[in-house]
């Protein structure tokens, strides 16, 4: 998303009168495996990309969008399996409430 689009340019600061129930003591969500803005090129004769991509930090349970869609990993790691060109997102978001995000491109 553009800077001013993503959460922390939308939401206000929390209210003294109102603070929310869990303090920001989690270590930042890093999502690594695939850098923002990759171009992953198919290997001749494949079918298929595998794509592992795991978490650091962030706090309790994940769960894990691919364009929007809910995608089942094992908490902290994904595999994804890929055959269609294009261009995808990969969002993982923790208890906390953070976010990290991707955006990167199939080619054959």
């Amino acid at each position: 998303l553009p800077p001013a689009e993503r959460r922390s340019a939308r939401l206000p600061a929390a209210s003294d009168h109102c603070p929310p129930l869990q303090g920001s003591d989690a270590a930042p969500l890093m999502l690594s495996g695939v850098r923002d803005g990759a171009v992953i090129r198919q290997l001749p004769g494949q079918e298929n990309v595998t794509l592992p991509v795991s978490t650091t930090g962030g706090k309790g349970r994940r769960w894990w969008f691919l364009n929007g869609e809910p995608v089942n990993g094992e908490n902290n790691r994904l595999s994804l399996l890929l055959n269609i060109a294009g261009r995808y997102q990969l969002v993982v978001m923790d208890e906390s409430g953070q976010v990290a995000a991707v955006n990167f491109e199939l080619i054959r």
